[in-house]
């Protein structure tokens, strides 16, 4: 969230752009992550407990592409949503203030270490003695993840399905905030 940040204050309509379909992305694969690890992994082991999760895609092959596929997406990897909010934000951002935009990019790149580290723990490995018989993914489950799937990858193929409707409601702003900075009384008077 603090690429969008960034994004959205840069005053840019590149920015505003990968912006705003950052936060669309983000309010896609978060929950699905969400409901990965809180609502199917939890539901079936009651704990969260990390050391106790290993080797889970022996007994939960499509838990495991699911978590693979939003881990990824989560880390901005080509072809999802969050890839194309991203590198709007960040090209624009890099054309007016180089070094913020490196300290941004730099916080990618720790999360994007954590994710693997994380998946490859939770997923594989030898099986944990902690866990018995654990189900895979339901229908469903796996019915209220796909839409969250394609929701993903459709907006990072082809992101001007969101693009071309608010397009011209970030101009307005942007040019309507520049306006108004320009014609607004100081703040404080000396």
């Amino acid at each position: 969230m603090g690429v969008t940040l960034l994004g959205f204050f840069s005053n840019n309509h590149r920015e505003g752009d990968g912006a705003l379909i950052l936060s669309i992305a983000h309010g896609v694969v978060s929950p699905a992550l969400f409901i990965l690890v809180g609502g199917i992994l939890y539901d079936r082991t009651h704990t969260q407990i990390l050391k106790y999760y290993r080797g889970l895609v022996q007994s939960m092959p499509l838990f495991s592409i699911f978590f693979f596929v939003f881990t990824l997406a989560n880390m901005a990897v080509p072809l999802t949503a969050n890839f194309i909010g991203e590198f709007l934000s960040f090209t624009g951002a890099f054309s007016s203030n180089p070094i913020m935009t490196s300290i941004g990019a730099s916080g990618m790149v720790l999360a994007a270490a954590y994710s693997v580290w994380l998946f490859n723990r939770v997923c594989f490995g030898s099986a944990s003695l902690y866990l018995n018989n654990i189900t895979d993914i339901t229908r469903r489950e796996f019915f209220l993840l796909l839409p969250l799937l394609l929701i993903t990858i459709i907006i990072g193929i082809y992101p001007d399905i969101v693009l071309d409707s608010v397009h011209l409601s970030i101009s307005n702003l942007l040019i309507s905030d520049s306006t108004n900075l320009i014609n607004s009384p100081p703040l404080f008077k000396l």
